[in-house]
Order: C-alpha cells, then sequence, then structure tokens
C-alpha cells in the first residue's frame, strides 16, 4: 500500500498555484499583477547551494477569439526570475528581465535568505504586460498567462536526469477575460 501511494505524495509536495490576480486595463495599456504559491523542493534546494541556477518564466499571451478559424495571439510577452545562490558570500541573486540569453536579465537583487528571494519570485507587481498600441480599443481579448520553471535553462545532465521527476515540475497557466475599453 505505501508504494503505491508513494508518487501521489510526491506529486502533492510540488503544488503552484495562483493566489491573487489582477489586470488592469486603461489608456497605457495592459498591466498584471499576481501572487503564486509554490514551494521549493529538497532537490532544488541542493541543486540551488550546489551552484545551479534555476530559471523561472511567466509568459503571458494576448488572445483574439474568433468565431470562423481558432483563436489568434495577438502577442506574446515573457518575464525570467533567475535564482541562483553565490557561496562565497552566501548570498542569492535574483535577476530579472527577458528570457534568453544572461544579458537580457536587466535587474539583478541579492538576498540573504532563501525564503525573501522567493518572495520576490511569488509577487508579480505592476507587470506593463502590453502597450496599448498593441491593443484594439474595441476588441474583448483573452489573456493566458503561465507560470514555470524552464527547465531548458539548466544544464545538459540535469535537463536529462529529470525527465519525469515530478520535484522539478513547478508550473501553472491561467485564462483571464479582458473587456473591450469602450464598453466599460
Amino acid at each position: 500500500m505505501v508504494l503505491l501511494t508513494m508518487p501521489f505524495l510526491a506529486w502533492a509536495q510540488v503544488r503552484s498555484d495562483v493566489t491573487t490576480t489582477e489586470v488592469h486595463r486603461d489608456a497605457n495599456g495592459i498591466t498584471l499583477s499576481m501572487t503564486v504559491s509554490f514551494d521549493i523542493p529538497n532537490a532544488l534546494q541542493e541543486a540551488l547551494q550546489k551552484g545551479v541556477p534555476l530559471s523561472f518564466v511567466v509568459q503571458a499571451d494576448l488572445v483574439r477569439q474568433r468565431w470562423y478559424w481558432f483563436d489568434k495571439v495577438v502577442t506574446s510577452n515573457a518575464r525570467q526570475y533567475r535564482l541562483s545562490y553565490l557561496p562565497l558570500s552566501r548570498v542569492w541573486r535574483l535577476a530579472i528581465g527577458k528570457p534568453g540569453s544572461a544579458a537580457n536579465l536587466a535587474l539583478n537583487q541579492n538576498y540573504q535568505e532563501l525564503d525573501e528571494a522567493l518572495a520576490a519570485i511569488r509577487r508579480i507587481a505592476g507587470w506593463s504586460v502590453f502597450a496599448a498600441d498593441e491593443l484594439d480599443p474595441n476588441q474583448a481579448y483573452r489573456l493566458n498567462v503561465r507560470f514555470a520553471l524552464d527547465a531548458t535553462q539548466l544544464p545538459r545532465p540535469f535537463q536529462i536526469s529529470i525527465a519525469g521527476e515530478p520535484d522539478w515540475n513547478i508550473s501553472f497557466e491561467r485564462t483571464l477575460a479582458i473587456e473591450a475599453e469602450k464598453a466599460k
């Protein structure tokens, strides 16, 4: 019996969810604020303390519904959070910016505790996702938001060894409705 319940216990350890979500559409565009709830399993903490940085990506897709065909993705935007541990100074470094190379990371901040750095990742506040020139004011949209641990940014040996491991699967998706500006 114990062996049958073990996979379910491992899966339950790495739950991620959105606790609050706010989307504002105004003359400047669309702004997203949300709070994500997730825990870092021991396997990820050990990897961090051994010098392996973890990358989390928040991706937002602006979708226009069409009755005659599939829904159209109008535009996309993404933000990357790269968390690393510096053992010599015993500091947790969080870099925030566009996904891709390390050169695209714009903001670096240091934290003394892992919980402080995770709190900064969990709370996304006032992210200007899309500018007003990308939007049709008469059109209603859907905003698809995805938050996930980006395994493609890990070193290659980790990418191979974590396949199918539930501890390394931190992700969620949310869909939010955005009304037309004229309808308000």
